[in-house]
Protein backbone atom coordinates (compact mmCIF):
# COMPACT_ATOMS: atom_id res chain seq x y z
CA UNK A 1 0.00 0.00 0.00
CA UNK A 2 1.40 3.39 -0.99
CA UNK A 3 1.97 6.27 1.42
CA UNK A 4 -0.66 8.27 -0.45
CA UNK A 5 -3.33 5.61 0.07
CA UNK A 6 -2.42 5.33 3.76
CA UNK A 7 -2.64 9.10 4.10
CA UNK A 8 -6.10 9.17 2.49
CA UNK A 9 -7.30 6.33 4.70
CA UNK A 10 -6.06 8.15 7.76
CA UNK A 11 -7.78 11.32 6.59
CA UNK A 12 -11.12 9.59 5.88
CA UNK A 13 -11.41 6.31 7.78
CA UNK A 14 -9.39 7.23 10.88
CA UNK A 15 -11.37 10.45 11.29
CA UNK A 16 -14.65 8.52 11.23
CA UNK A 17 -13.33 5.90 13.64
CA UNK A 18 -12.22 8.66 16.00
CA UNK A 19 -15.52 10.54 15.75
CA UNK A 20 -17.57 7.44 16.50
CA UNK A 21 -15.40 5.62 19.05
CA UNK A 22 -13.42 8.22 21.00
CA UNK A 23 -14.72 8.17 24.58
CA UNK A 24 -16.79 5.02 23.99
CA UNK A 25 -16.69 2.19 26.53
CA UNK A 26 -17.69 -1.29 25.37
CA UNK A 27 -18.22 -4.21 27.74
CA UNK A 28 -17.31 -7.48 25.99
CA UNK A 29 -18.99 -9.42 28.78
CA UNK A 30 -16.22 -11.94 29.39
CA UNK A 31 -13.30 -9.55 29.88
CA UNK A 32 -12.46 -6.03 31.04
CA UNK A 33 -14.34 -3.13 29.40
CA UNK A 34 -12.71 -1.57 26.36
CA UNK A 35 -12.17 2.19 26.70
CA UNK A 36 -11.50 3.98 23.44
CA UNK A 37 -8.87 6.68 23.84
CA UNK A 38 -6.93 8.34 21.02
CA UNK A 39 -4.25 5.71 21.48
CA UNK A 40 -6.64 2.75 21.23
CA UNK A 41 -8.41 4.26 18.20
CA UNK A 42 -5.01 4.62 16.57
CA UNK A 43 -4.20 0.98 17.42
CA UNK A 44 -7.51 -0.10 15.89
CA UNK A 45 -6.71 1.87 12.75
CA UNK A 46 -3.25 0.30 12.50
CA UNK A 47 -4.83 -3.15 12.84
CA UNK A 48 -7.28 -2.26 10.07
CA UNK A 49 -4.39 -1.19 7.81
CA UNK A 50 -2.62 -4.49 8.50
CA UNK A 51 -5.77 -6.40 7.54
CA UNK A 52 -6.17 -4.34 4.36
CA UNK A 53 -2.61 -5.10 3.29
CA UNK A 54 -3.13 -8.81 3.95
CA UNK A 55 -6.34 -9.00 1.90
CA UNK A 56 -4.97 -6.84 -0.92
CA UNK A 57 -1.94 -9.13 -1.26
CA UNK A 58 -4.33 -11.92 -2.32
CA UNK A 59 -6.36 -9.79 -4.74
CA UNK A 60 -5.74 -9.18 -8.44
CA UNK A 61 -7.06 -5.68 -9.09
CA UNK A 62 -6.10 -5.98 -12.77
CA UNK A 63 -9.09 -8.31 -13.22
CA UNK A 64 -11.26 -5.17 -13.24
CA UNK A 65 -11.35 -2.99 -16.34
CA UNK A 66 -12.22 0.32 -14.69
CA UNK A 67 -10.75 2.44 -11.93
CA UNK A 68 -14.20 2.76 -10.37
CA UNK A 69 -14.60 -1.00 -9.96
CA UNK A 70 -11.11 -1.33 -8.51
CA UNK A 71 -11.90 1.47 -6.09
CA UNK A 72 -15.17 -0.11 -4.95
CA UNK A 73 -13.49 -3.48 -4.41
CA UNK A 74 -10.78 -1.71 -2.42
CA UNK A 75 -13.46 -0.03 -0.30
CA UNK A 76 -14.99 -3.46 0.30
CA UNK A 77 -11.58 -4.73 1.43
CA UNK A 78 -11.38 -1.76 3.81
CA UNK A 79 -14.84 -2.57 5.16
CA UNK A 80 -14.10 -6.21 5.88
CA UNK A 81 -10.72 -5.23 7.35
CA UNK A 82 -12.29 -2.69 9.69
CA UNK A 83 -14.92 -5.16 10.89
CA UNK A 84 -12.23 -7.81 11.37
CA UNK A 85 -10.12 -5.35 13.37
CA UNK A 86 -13.05 -4.57 15.67
CA UNK A 87 -13.44 -8.30 16.36
CA UNK A 88 -9.71 -8.72 16.93
CA UNK A 89 -9.85 -5.78 19.32
CA UNK A 90 -12.19 -7.81 21.53
CA UNK A 91 -15.55 -6.32 20.55
CA UNK A 92 -18.44 -8.84 20.36
CA UNK A 93 -19.52 -9.66 16.80
CA UNK A 94 -23.01 -8.16 17.04
CA UNK A 95 -21.65 -4.90 18.44
CA UNK A 96 -18.79 -4.87 15.93
CA UNK A 97 -21.25 -5.26 13.05
CA UNK A 98 -23.38 -2.42 14.40
CA UNK A 99 -20.40 -0.11 14.90
CA UNK A 100 -18.95 -0.89 11.50
CA UNK A 101 -22.29 -0.22 9.82
CA UNK A 102 -22.47 3.22 11.47
CA UNK A 103 -18.86 4.10 10.62
CA UNK A 104 -19.22 2.80 7.06
CA UNK A 105 -22.30 4.94 6.51
CA UNK A 106 -20.48 8.07 7.64
CA UNK A 107 -17.63 7.31 5.21
CA UNK A 108 -20.11 6.60 2.40
CA UNK A 109 -22.04 9.79 3.08
CA UNK A 110 -18.86 11.86 3.02
CA UNK A 111 -17.80 10.38 -0.30
CA UNK A 112 -21.15 11.22 -1.94
CA UNK A 113 -21.08 14.91 -0.99
CA UNK A 114 -19.45 16.11 -4.24
CA UNK A 115 -22.14 14.28 -6.25
CA UNK A 116 -24.91 15.84 -4.18
CA UNK A 117 -23.49 19.33 -4.64
CA UNK A 118 -23.16 18.76 -8.39
CA UNK A 119 -26.75 17.50 -8.66
CA UNK A 120 -28.14 20.48 -6.77
CA UNK A 121 -26.12 22.91 -8.85
CA UNK A 122 -27.22 21.29 -12.11
CA UNK A 123 -30.97 21.01 -11.38
CA UNK A 124 -33.61 22.66 -9.21
CA UNK A 125 -36.31 19.99 -9.49
CA UNK A 126 -35.82 17.30 -6.80
CA UNK A 127 -36.46 14.34 -9.09
CA UNK A 128 -34.06 15.67 -11.71
CA UNK A 129 -31.48 16.18 -8.97
CA UNK A 130 -31.92 12.55 -7.89
CA UNK A 131 -31.77 11.32 -11.50
CA UNK A 132 -28.57 13.26 -12.13
CA UNK A 133 -27.08 12.05 -8.84
CA UNK A 134 -27.68 8.38 -9.71
CA UNK A 135 -26.35 8.84 -13.25
CA UNK A 136 -23.16 10.46 -11.92
CA UNK A 137 -22.60 7.53 -9.59
CA UNK A 138 -23.09 5.14 -12.49
CA UNK A 139 -20.38 6.95 -14.44
CA UNK A 140 -18.02 6.75 -11.48
CA UNK A 141 -17.37 4.73 -9.44
CA UNK A 142 -20.13 2.27 -10.42
CA UNK A 143 -19.03 2.07 -14.06
CA UNK A 144 -19.80 -1.04 -16.08
CA UNK A 145 -17.17 -3.76 -16.01
CA UNK A 146 -17.31 -7.34 -17.26
CA UNK A 147 -16.06 -8.62 -13.88
CA UNK A 148 -17.72 -5.90 -11.84
CA UNK A 149 -20.86 -3.82 -12.13
CA UNK A 150 -23.48 -4.73 -14.73
CA UNK A 151 -26.77 -2.83 -14.80
CA UNK A 152 -29.37 -0.89 -16.76
CA UNK A 153 -30.85 2.52 -15.96
CA UNK A 154 -34.08 4.19 -17.08
CA UNK A 155 -36.27 7.11 -16.04
CA UNK A 156 -39.98 7.25 -15.30
CA UNK A 157 -42.09 10.30 -14.41
CA UNK A 158 -41.76 9.94 -10.65
CA UNK A 159 -38.59 7.89 -10.24
CA UNK A 160 -35.33 6.64 -11.67
CA UNK A 161 -34.91 2.87 -11.92
CA UNK A 162 -31.77 0.74 -11.90
CA UNK A 163 -31.50 -3.02 -12.29
CA UNK A 164 -28.15 -4.36 -11.10
CA UNK A 165 -27.26 -7.81 -12.40
CA UNK A 166 -23.73 -7.90 -11.04
CA UNK A 167 -22.04 -6.05 -8.15
CA UNK A 168 -18.26 -5.83 -7.81
CA UNK A 169 -18.42 -5.40 -4.02
CA UNK A 170 -20.79 -8.34 -3.56
CA UNK A 171 -18.73 -10.52 -5.91
CA UNK A 172 -15.63 -9.86 -3.85
CA UNK A 173 -17.29 -10.67 -0.53
CA UNK A 174 -18.50 -13.98 -2.02
CA UNK A 175 -14.90 -14.92 -2.86
CA UNK A 176 -14.06 -14.81 0.87
CA UNK A 177 -16.35 -17.82 1.47
CA UNK A 178 -17.43 -16.39 4.82
CA UNK A 179 -21.13 -16.36 5.82
CA UNK A 180 -20.15 -13.94 8.60
CA UNK A 181 -18.66 -11.37 6.23
CA UNK A 182 -21.61 -11.73 3.87
CA UNK A 183 -24.03 -10.98 6.72
CA UNK A 184 -21.99 -7.92 7.68
CA UNK A 185 -22.10 -6.79 4.04
CA UNK A 186 -25.89 -7.25 3.95
CA UNK A 187 -26.36 -5.24 7.14
CA UNK A 188 -24.19 -2.35 5.98
CA UNK A 189 -23.54 -1.86 2.26
CA UNK A 190 -26.86 -3.33 1.20
CA UNK A 191 -28.78 -0.99 3.51
CA UNK A 192 -27.03 2.30 2.82
CA UNK A 193 -29.01 2.93 -0.36
CA UNK A 194 -32.25 3.22 1.61
CA UNK A 195 -30.97 6.44 3.20
CA UNK A 196 -29.18 7.79 0.12
CA UNK A 197 -32.15 9.66 -1.50
CA UNK A 198 -32.77 11.56 1.74
CA UNK A 199 -29.33 13.13 1.49
CA UNK A 200 -30.76 15.19 -1.37
CA UNK A 201 -34.13 15.94 0.25
CA UNK A 202 -36.06 14.57 3.26
CA UNK A 203 -38.92 13.23 1.10
CA UNK A 204 -36.62 10.95 -0.89
CA UNK A 205 -37.36 7.22 -0.70
CA UNK A 206 -35.99 3.98 -2.11
CA UNK A 207 -37.28 0.48 -2.67
CA UNK A 208 -35.60 -2.77 -3.69
CA UNK A 209 -37.78 -5.90 -3.87
CA UNK A 210 -34.84 -8.18 -4.70
CA UNK A 211 -31.16 -8.22 -3.70
CA UNK A 212 -28.14 -10.03 -5.13
CA UNK A 213 -26.63 -10.67 -1.71
CA UNK A 214 -29.82 -12.47 -0.66
CA UNK A 215 -29.48 -14.86 -3.60
CA UNK A 216 -31.73 -13.03 -6.07
CA UNK A 217 -30.79 -12.50 -9.72
CA UNK A 218 -31.07 -8.72 -9.53
CA UNK A 219 -31.03 -5.69 -7.26
CA UNK A 220 -34.07 -3.91 -8.73
CA UNK A 221 -33.74 -0.44 -7.29
CA UNK A 222 -36.33 2.34 -7.54
CA UNK A 223 -35.36 5.85 -6.45
CA UNK A 224 -38.03 8.48 -5.62
CA UNK A 225 -37.57 12.14 -4.76
CA UNK A 226 -41.20 12.48 -3.65
CA UNK A 227 -41.84 15.01 -6.45
CA UNK A 228 -43.06 13.96 -9.91
CA UNK A 229 -41.62 15.76 -12.94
Amino acid sequence: MTKTVKFLLRYVLFKKLEQRLLGETIDPGDSAPIHFTKGSVNSLFDLTISNIESLCSKLDFSAYETVGNRLMVFFTVCSISCYKALIEFGIPKDRASELFSEIGWEVYRSLTKPYIYAAKLRHRHPQRQLNFFIKLLCRFPFSKDKNGYQYEVWKESNRICTNWYQCAAHNYVRTLNSPEYLEVFKSSWCKYDFSLPQLLNPKGTYERPHTLSHGDDVCDMKWYSGFSE
